[in-house]
């Protein structure tokens, strides 16, 4: 039965794609370990390519630096005219109460 269905390439794929290694031609082989296993210990990782830094990626961080920096000012902006509004806010309610205070006073 071996020999029949050896060189079936259902049975034995002629390449194996992995998102590992990439694209392997198996070769034809007779032994079992070949024919069941479809990757084999000689495998190795593809080199990862440096990238070349670039004006247009320096231009990109410089632009996001800008934006963050832009970002966290308005950011701190709003949370001093939030803290200034709760302040005249409490500073009304005060007085409120202070001239509510001074009418139940006279009763």
């Amino acid at each position: 039965m071996d020999k029949l269905f050896q060189k079936d390439a259902q049975i034995q794929p002629v390449a194996v794609c992995s998102s590992r290694a990439g694209t392997k031609k198996t070769a034809e082989s007779t032994s079992e370990k070949d024919a069941t296993c479809s990757e084999s210990e000689n495998d190795t990782l593809p080199s990862k390519r440096k990238r070349k830094k670039t004006k247009a990626s320096d231009d990109l961080v410089s632009l996001f630096k800008d934006f963050t920096k832009t970002r966290e000012e308005r950011e701190g902006e709003r949370m001093q005219e939030l803290k200034d509004m709760h302040t005249e806010k409490m500073t009304m309610v005060g007085r409120f109460l202070h001239v509510f205070e001074k009418y139940f006073e006279k009763d």
